[in-house]
């Protein structure tokens, strides 16, 4: 049985294109336990066994979704900067927010132009965002090992409500009107060989057999 989980788990992750962050956010079970069943290494209990089945293995075709991906160490939003001239107090963003932000618009435009649904922004959205760093070289093999299967995470800045704030902050006007349209939202950094930051957003509001194409 655990073996044809196994399989099932896979076989649902390759057919969907997600990879196994995004199954553990869709599903409410760990990467770490994922990546276990996967590897064939772990011995599930039927109540875990179930939950997998029922949850991780609903459709979401049902609502519409666009996914795209930040490549490059994720960034997060700086504090406001001051500066005085002429006696006069003004604040500005920093240059590397204004960039990051750019580019995250970008990307985020590419995946909504390259959806064949279209995309509406009058909605109420569920967002996950993946935050991958990479291991310090300095660590040793073992270390690495558990990094990547998700038992040891990324504890070092940027903390993930300051990366949750600029992906969203970007996607203002983009992917909605603004961001107090998202309802629910989940963040977490993760070790990867290579950084990057991954966002998938669903539109909860407007089920695709309800729903017209419109931008």
């Amino acid at each position: 049985m655990a073996n044809d989980l196994a399989n099932k788990i896979k076989n649902y992750r390759i057919d969907n294109n997600l990879t196994l962050d995004e199954l553990a956010h869709k599903s409410g079970v760990s990467r770490a336990f994922l990546a276990r069943i996967e590897n064939g290494q772990a011995n599930p209990t039927m109540k875990k066994i179930r939950a997998v089945e029922q949850v991780a293995f609903r459709c979401d075709n049902e609502y519409p979704m666009i996914k795209f991906t930040v490549e490059g160490k994720p960034g997060s939003k700086g504090r406001p900067r001051f500066t005085s001239r002429g006696g006069h107090a003004r604040t500005y963003t920093p240059k590397a927010t204004t960039n990051y932000e750019a580019f995250v618009k970008f990307c985020a435009m590419n995946a909504i132009e390259n959806n064949p649904e279209g995309w509406r922004r009058d909605g109420a959205y569920e967002v996950y965002i993946g935050a991958y760093f990479t291991i310090p070289k300095s660590r040793p093999k073992a270390y690495k090992g558990q990094a990547l299967i998700g038992n040891i995470r990324p504890t070092t800045r940027p903390d993930v409500d300051n990366i949750t704030k600029i992906i969203c902050d970007a996607l203002n006007g983009i992917a909605w009107v603004d961001d107090s349209q998202v309802v629910i939202s989940y963040t977490e950094k993760i070790y990867a060989d290579e950084e990057r930051v991954v966002v998938l957003i669903k539109d909860i509001t407007h089920p695709k057999d309800r729903w017209t194409r419109r931008s």
